[in-house]
């Protein structure tokens, strides 16, 4: 692995132009140095791989440590980053908070897919408000109404829906959630409705689907890249969680 600094680390597979950006990071502070989510279940292919860290605990909407403390300057350092690799198609993954960056990222750096594990899809007190999602207001304020007033004027991106409104006109966005978890269903079809959205609903009721499904042993192949333009009709996802003590319809799949 290279390093670009302690919170973003690549590799290159040679003879690939396949990239998979993958975000770590959430509501906590300080994670651990060794903390890059995705190692294991991106590294059964022949890819390239970039792995980000947020250390601030706000979804990379402040950067993501003192050298990067913006998402712009986070987008310019993965943009040098993948023009080293000479990527010709990107991926892009997070998970919960991570999801954020992840979906930003893909849209603005105009990737070819995107796959979002119960994504958290702003961190504006107004949208929280206005969908009435406590768990969020709670987050967004729980260093002050100060605090969070005061990083307003330098906080550029808050809200995905805004910014999937405005399509790209490329990216694949796949949305996976637990379908009995109702915060996590209500936040992923506030962007089930935007262009190019994919929410896959699975027969759960966890925050961590993306853990459930390495449990069902079919996480891996959801990031083969052969897989993407048919992924929504592929075996291995629409038996994803048939397993014994699962009684309703095992998956549903929304376009």
């Amino acid at each position: 692995m290279q390093r670009l600094n302690e919170n973003i680390i690549f590799e290159q597979y040679p003879d690939t132009g396949v990239v998979i950006i993958a975000f770590t990071g959430g509501y906590e502070k300080g994670l651990q140095s060794n903390s890059f989510e995705w190692l294991k279940a991106t590294g059964s292919y022949p890819y390239s791989r970039i792995f980000v860290r947020d250390t601030t605990g706000q979804m990379c909407v402040d950067g993501i440590d003192r050298q990067l403390d913006s998402f712009d300057k986070l987008l310019g350092a993965l943009r040098e980053i993948i023009q080293h690799l000479k990527a010709t198609q990107i991926i892009t993954i997070g998970s919960s908070a991570a999801a954020f960056p992840a979906i930003l990222a893909a849209h603005l750096l105009k990737a070819d897919y995107c796959h979002a594990f119960s994504p958290l899809p702003y961190s504006s007190l107004k949208r929280s408000l206005l969908r009435m999602d406590k768990r969020m207001i709670q987050l967004i304020l729980r260093n002050g109404v100060f605090h969070y007033l005061s990083r307003i004027p330098f906080r550029k991106y808050y809200d995905l829906g805004k910014d999937l409104s405005n399509t790209n006109g490329h990216t694949r966005y796949f949305i996976h959630v637990c379908r009995h978890s109702r915060i996590d269903m209500k936040r992923a079809q506030y962007l089930s409705n935007f262009p190019n959205v994919n929410l896959i609903d699975y027969s759960c009721d966890q925050h961590t689907v993306a853990r459930y499904l390495a449990k069902h042993k079919c996480l891996g192949e959801l990031f083969n890249i052969n897989n993407q333009n048919q992924l929504l009709k592929m075996e291995f996802l629409q038996n994803a969680i048939t397993n014994k003590g699962y009684k309703t319809n095992p998956i549903h799949v929304a376009t």
